[in-house]
């Protein structure tokens, strides 16, 4: 499919707040809040809940499948006085969105935990899409009750293990581990977008040495109105962050009957390497809330 009488506008494109890769930090609050996030503030004490489960929008889970517990009297300033504990056999904890929404911030305030007299505990947190690492994950050591905020974007899962020892977390076990404690989950959405490089190329062949440009489709959907985004948002490449907008067109392009955007970047920009088998495309809706889509993408000119 080409798009040979395609005009594109063009965009004077002031500067926005770089969308980052993932990235973790101890402590703080959400950079922004949205009409779009969800905050889980803990369920009533005692009570025990199979996994998964579901509440204010999340679905927890652990490794194994075994309950949930709430446990009264954590005394973390500013946060619910009941924690959420991963049950009597420790395991890996899982956390998401239950309609499937990537996250794009996402604060956990952890809990005092159990069944350790070390003051600290031990955690290794991993981001996936659809099922598979993304690549970044945070190791640390933390008191407990600390903050925990991952930002950036690019997933829809937190894999959240805790160790009650250094030697453990360094070790990266998935059999020595600790109970997850959370006090509290606080999450921004990113609403997902059906996103096509090249439209009409089974391949989507990029040279990254070429000095032209690519064209990528945001596919409209009911959840998304392509005529509501803020396209000085919009950043296309090898993570989502680096090239803006060099043009764009307003059409169907799939032919489903819903107003899609055909939109221009300059192939340079993208960030796109030999290693790349996919590209990513984020931005923000007018009224601020987020949303992102890759695409798979063959890349040539490395030789």
């Amino acid at each position: 499919m080409k798009f040979p009488c395609l005009i594109f506008a063009s965009l004077s494109l002031a500067t926005p707040a770089v969308m980052a890769e993932p990235s973790a930090t101890l402590g703080g609050t959400l950079s922004a809040t949205p009409t779009n996030s969800e905050d889980f503030e803990g369920l009533p004490a005692q009570a025990s809940y199979d996994s998964p489960f579901v509440s204010s929008g999340f679905e927890f889970r652990t490794t194994t499948n075994t309950a949930f517990f709430i446990f009264p009297g954590t005394g973390i300033v500013g946060f619910p006085t009941n924690s959420l504990y991963a049950g009597a056999i420790s395991g890996m904890v899982r956390i998401r969105f239950a309609d499937g929404s990537n996250l794009e911030e996402v604060q956990l305030a952890l809990g005092n935990g159990t069944g350790s007299t070390d003051p600290n505990d031990y955690y290794w947190i991993r981001t996936y899409a659809k099922g598979v690492f993304t690549g970044k994950d945070f190791q640390f050591t933390a008191p407990r009750g600390s903050t925990f905020t991952v930002s950036g974007g690019g997933f829809d899962e937190l894999r959240v293990n805790t160790y009650h020892t250094l030697a453990a977390l360094q070790s990266r076990s998935e059999t020595a581990l600790g109970a997850p404690s959370i006090d509290n989950v606080k999450a921004i959405k990113s609403l997902n977008a059906s996103v096509d490089v090249k439209p009409g190329s089974p391949r989507n062949t990029i040279n990254v040495r070429s000095q032209g440009s690519i064209d990528v489709a945001i596919l409209g959907s009911p959840t998304l109105s392509v005529s509501t985004i803020d396209w000085t948002s919009v950043r296309f490449g090898a993570t989502g962050s680096e090239a803006s907008i060099d043009g764009y067109a307003l059409q169907d392009v799939n032919g489903d009957g819903l107003l899609d955007s055909l939109l221009r970047f300059r192939t340079a920009g993208t960030g796109l390497r030999c290693t790349s088998t996919t590209a990513t495309l984020k931005g923000r809706l007018n009224v601020g809330t987020f949303f992102s889509g890759s695409d798979t993408v063959r890349v040539t000119g490395c030789n």
